[in-house]
Parts: structure tokens; sequence; C-alpha cells
């Protein structure tokens, strides 16, 4: 689904962890644990560290406020940089380790056509795609380029 261009957004918060007995924790035992590790996966992510540890805003070592995690949430997906995050938040001891699931967005680059004798004209044709500089790209897009540039 597309709204004003852009894909509305998948947010999921996954809290797992075992217990003595093999049962998932409740949220609540995650809420004021201290932060362990922050890992993101994949490691390669469209941000620098620093960037993404001054959009989280959490620190290790740092207490654990789910209302801490949803905040990272929003502000990692309304930087536009991803398709999906999700957070993993696993009991380990007695801190709580998290791990930031994310998926980048694509972004439409050079449009360009080439060989093609005219007409109709280069510009035409790249016109037809209805494919922008800097757009968000989704694999639909190139289905609907490819019938533009047949129709034309």
């Amino acid at each position: 689904m597309r709204l004003a261009g852009l894909r509305t957004w998948c947010v999921l918060i996954l809290l797992s962890a075992s217990g003595p007995v093999g049962l998932p924790a409740a949220a609540e035992d995650y809420e004021g644990k201290p932060i362990g590790q922050i890992a993101f996966e994949p490691s390669e992510q469209p941000l620098t560290p620093e960037e993404l540890s001054e959009l989280t805003g959490l620190k290790k070592n740092g207490p654990l406020h789910l209302s801490a995690i949803r905040d990272a949430l929003v502000k990692l997906v309304a930087t536009g940089r991803f398709s999906d995050v999700a957070v993993d938040a696993v009991l380990d001891g007695d801190q709580v380790n998290l791990r930031f699931l994310t998926k980048s967005n694509w972004f439409v680059g050079q449009v360009s056509v080439s060989s093609v004798p005219a007409p109709p004209s280069t510009g035409q044709l790249i016109n037809a795609t209805g494919l922008s500089l800097g757009a968000a790209y989704f694999a639909e897009d190139l289905k609907r380029a490819e019938e533009g540039l047949r129709r034309v």
C-alpha cells in the first residue's frame, strides 16, 4: 500500500526470552533491567553507528524502558531509510540484549535510455517509466515502468 508515494511502515516488537522452565518472559520482566548488547542486523546499515546510537537514545548498561524502545522504532522509521524495523529483546541473566532487525529502503537512481532509435525520444521513454530520481523504489515500480515503455 502507498500513502503519498511512501509505503506504510510495519513495525514489530519481538520480545523473547527463556525463563527457567522455557516459558517466554512477560514484557514487564524487561522493564528497568540494564541493557547489555545493542546490535543491528544486518551489520551493514544505511546510517553510521553514531547516527543509530543517537537516534535510538539507548545506552549500554542503561535501564531499559519499553517506551524508549517504541520511541527508538518511531525515530528509525521516520528517517525513511528502512522499510521494516523490528526489535528482538532477550533476557541474558540480569541484562537485556537488544537486536534491531532492519530492512533498508531502496531509492531510484539515475534513469537513462540508450541505443534506441527515435521516435520516441529518449526523454519520452524516460518519462514513460514513471520513475523519479530519489523516489523510494518498490519491485512493482519496475513492472509499471516496463508497461509504460511498451505503451510508448
